[in-house]
């Protein structure tokens, strides 16, 4: 699913975008975190301030501001407070937290301390009263000030009891300054998410870039060889559609290179057949038999270099589509026609799987009989059958070509086909088991055999295209080439 405007797919728009977004996010959230900052502050020094006016109040008994509710206890609640049992207190619903303190406390005259006893009646939280700052020279508005600040601190709304000395107690209701109805909303969480959820875009719009050339690296890695001539759609950035459409012009240009190739090499393929012809009638009217047969086979010699460079470029350009086909088959088959030309070529087939029969009235001996379960095991992989036998032929032809004989064992599992052709031409130089596949390059035996170097390559390169390679050890007889493609 597409997050993103196509006009704005380019990484360039993409960072500007993003870069703007992010200041006005981070803008933002400053914003409301220092405009909440403000109000909670507000609130609280407004309940500092209904607290200063509170000291005067009590001690003055002036008339309470609108804003709070004060009222004398009468004789009997008197009794009850001052035993500390204030959740007894007429009118009062019994409440599980109670906070009483006292706090010693500047007088009228700057030389005389007073005693300001406070109670605290919440049915929400016990309040850290240590908060509170206890100074000798501190007044009476500064201390209540402090307390009303802490009460407005809290999501509450308890109500406060209060005397000087040992005059009368007094209950203060200020739900309208320190209650939570009173309280700003406080929006310091809200920019917090603000910004999380923007550095979450953020981030999520960074992995779904890097997520498209993650997937178009996998795909061209992925790819086979073989599927040249096939292009897959990519989405993403326009850069990375600019890459892609460079690696497809890329991918032609080599194509069209291949075709080339392949074209001017049968042309002259075909050009010097009518030569050859030529060359071979009129090498015939030679009575010279040795100078005759030198002749015949550098001609032999040069059709046949043309021919195995012609094969190489064709296994290159893979203009075969691949299918789905029976490996086993197409390798007895092949197996098959060098035995019936009289190749000692043999094919590795399934043990033969016993099943003891169980008992029966019209068999008195029960024995055990022994399956074929070639059938039963027929690998079947997807892949360019002529490649294939193509590959199988040349590495046949060499076991056969430099060590006498050809073994060939098929494996397979759930991922990967497995071709071993062993031959017995006894011990070869492992350095040059390496360079076996490169272009023209011969094994010490070969000097002896025609050829030029091409047949090895070949095979690598039809492993290449089905994701496979193609290996060498050092068997008990002669060398053993392993050649690994994927099903």
């Amino acid at each position: 699913m597409r997050m993103w405007p196509r006009n704005l797919n380019s990484l360039r728009i993409t960072g500007i975008v993003l870069i703007m977004l992010a200041a006005t996010i981070g803008a933002g959230s400053v914003w409301i975190w220092m405009h909440s900052h403000v109000a909670w502050q507000n609130h609280l020094q407004r309940a500092f301030n209904s607290g200063l006016r509170l000291s005067d109040i009590l001690r003055e008994q002036a008339s309470p501001p609108s804003d709070l509710g004060i009222t004398q206890l009468k004789p009997n609640d008197i009794l009850i407070a001052n035993k500390g049992k204030f959740g007894l207190l007429t009118d009062q619903s019994a409440t599980p937290y109670v906070t009483v303190f006292s706090l010693k406390v500047s007088g009228p005259k700057l030389r005389t301390q007073e005693t300001l006893s406070l109670a605290i009646v919440s049915s929400d939280l016990q309040y850290p009263v240590r908060e509170i700052a206890k100074t000798k020279d501190g007044s009476a508005a500064v201390a209540l000030g402090d307390v009303t600040r802490l009460l407005a601190s809290y999501c509450s709304d308890p109500i406060l009891f209060a005397r000087y000395q040992d005059g009368y107690w007094y209950k203060i209701d200020g739900s309208n300054v320190w209650g939570c109805d009173a309280a700003p909303t406080d929006r310091r969480p809200h920019a917090v998410l603000l910004v999380l959820l923007g550095l979450g875009f953020l981030v999520l719009r960074l992995q779904d870039v890097a997520a498209n050339f993650s997937a178009y690296a996998a795909r061209l890695g992925a790819q086979r060889r073989s599927d040249i001539n096939e292009t897959s759609p990519v989405e993403g950035p326009l850069e990375l559609l600019e890459i892609a459409n460079q690696v497809e012009a890329y991918r032609e240009r080599e194509r069209d290179a291949l075709e080339k190739r392949a074209m001017v090499l049968s042309a002259v393929s075909h050009d010097l057949g009518t030569p050859a012809t030529r060359a071979r009638l009129r090498i015939a009217l030679i009575e010279d038999e040795e100078l005759r047969q030198k002749l015949e086979r550098d001609i032999d010699q040069m059709t046949h270099m043309i021919d195995s460079i012609l094969n190489y470029t064709r296994s290159e350009l893979s203009a075969e589509r691949p299918r789905r086909l029976s490996l086993r088959a197409l390798i007895s088959a092949i197996v098959d026609d060098y035995q019936d030309l009289g190749h000692p070529v043999t094919l590795a087939g399934e043990p033969p799987v016993k099943i003891k029969m169980q008992h029966s009235v019209f068999d008195r001996n029960p024995r055990s009989r022994a399956f074929n379960m070639d059938g039963l095991h027929q690998v079947i992989v997807t892949a360019r059958p002529l490649a294939l036998r193509r590959a199988a032929t040349n590495l046949i032809e060499n076991a056969l070509k430099y060590g006498r004989r050809a073994h060939v064992t098929l494996e397979a599992n759930a991922t990967q086909a497995h071709l071993t052709i062993a031959d017995q031409g006894g011990r070869i130089d492992p350095e040059l088991i390496a360079k076996l596949t490169t272009p023209f390059s011969r094994g010490e035996n070969s000097k002896a055999n025609p050829g030029f170097g091409l047949g090895l390559t070949i095979v690598d390169t039809i492993a290449a295209q089905h994701e496979g390679a193609v290996t060498f050890e050092q068997g008990a007889q002669g060398l053993e080439v392993r050649f690994t493609i994927q099903r």
